[in-house]
């Protein structure tokens, strides 16, 4: 049978688009386009759906990247993991990623990634839950970290937690003193860089 079109956005409009129209009948039908290849469409949404997976350049197994929620996508020609995401937490709920590209290490935020937050990995740590507090600079230091002092998902393990967006977010401290100051001892193992120092 014949159709026809009209679009309101430009008005232009068509008569007669029949099946056999190969501008509009005869093209393949295309596959819902994977998000999470395109660099500048990700959500929130979209990075949930995303999987987890290990560090193999800093040995950093998948049970961890789990534990710790980060999550991965691949968007180049190959299997290789070309972007990593760590959690931003507010009230031990995601409110944000920090997206890293692998290859150039450049950082960006997604959803909220400044104002109030938890430290990285606080949620996954109660007031209290042991005489020692870690505090790292970055979101791969506490994996690595984690792993190196047990390894294993297991109540033992020293609670260690990341400072969101590295050592210059000295607020999500102070937002968290209450919190902080509920374990007896407080390691910093900061980066010996500038603002590690400072």
């Amino acid at each position: 049978g014949k159709t026809s079109s009209h679009c309101f956005s430009c008005g232009d409009s068509k008569q007669d688009i029949t099946k056999s129209n190969p501008e509009w009948g005869q093209q393949p039908e295309e596959e819902e386009e994977d998000m999470s290849e395109k660099k500048d469409y990700l959500t929130l949404d979209v990075i949930e759906t995303l999987p987890c997976a290990g560090v193999r350049e800093r040995g950093i197994v998948k049970n961890l990247a789990i534990y710790f929620g980060m999550k991965v996508a691949r968007r180049g020609e190959g299997d290789e993991i070309t972007h990593h995401y760590y959690p931003f937490t507010y009230d031990g709920k995601v409110v944000g990623y920090q997206e890293r590209d692998v290859a150039n290490k450049s950082f960006r935020a997604v959803g909220r990634g400044s104002g109030k937050m938890d430290l990285q990995g606080q949620h996954l740590w109660p007031n209290g839950s042991g005489k020692h507090l870690v505090i790292v600079e970055g979101f791969l230091d506490m994996m690595a970290a984690s792993q190196m002092m047990d390894g294993k998902l297991t109540d033992t393990r020293y609670p260690i937690v990341s400072l969101p967006a590295g050592a210059s977010n000295l607020n999500a401290v102070k937002q968290n003193l209450d919190w902080i100051n509920s374990f007896e001892k407080v390691h910093l193992m900061l980066d010996q860089d500038d603002p590690g120092m400072k």
